[in-house]
């Protein structure tokens, strides 16, 4: 766990303060990806995480088994603890600056960050109370832009935010 010294480094570095957080005015309901969506992957697994009061990690894989991808949900009470969550996963970063998905041409969630790979083999985003993590866990890299895309727009619907 980062201390809240370096916490506060990485929240000024990415501009937390400015991140949107939408008022949620009813608790929404579980959100839970459909998966048969994701076309051209198949669900392999799934993992409980221990991150929120509703976290997993599904495991998806193409028709070639070296491509797999990592699918996170975590769905947390509110906006602002989303993105306390996002920007743990920023603290373990290496890299000095993750660009915005804006900067790449990806627009999703509120707020939303990538790896450097060209195009994004990872990405991380919130969209209310929910982070989604979508990651290359195949020895064959892919880009999981379009799979983000389609459980940004489930999330949206899934929450009732129709006009985000």
């Amino acid at each position: 766990m980062a201390s809240d010294d370096f916490r506060d480094v990485v929240k000024d570095r990415y501009g937390f303060e400015t991140w949107e957080r939408p008022e949620l005015t009813v608790s929404p309901p579980l959100y839970l990806p459909e998966l048969t969506a994701l076309d051209g992957f198949s669900h392999t697994e799934r993992v409980p995480q221990s991150r929120s009061r509703h976290s997993f990690t599904d495991v998806l894989e193409g028709s070639d088994p070296e491509v797999r991808i990592g699918v996170t949900i975590s769905q947390f009470d509110d906006a602002e603890q989303a993105q306390e969550a996002l920007v743990t996963l920023l603290t373990y970063s290496m890299a000095p600056r993750l660009p915005r998905c804006e900067e790449r041409g990806m627009r999703l969630g509120e707020v939303c960050f990538c790896g450097f790979d060209d195009p994004a083999t990872s990405v991380w985003f919130t969209r209310g109370n929910v982070l989604v993590q979508v990651e290359n866990f195949g020895t064959h890299a892919i880009a999981v832009g379009a799979v983000a895309m389609e459980l940004d727009r489930q999330v949206v619907t899934a929450l009732g935010m129709l006009g985000a």
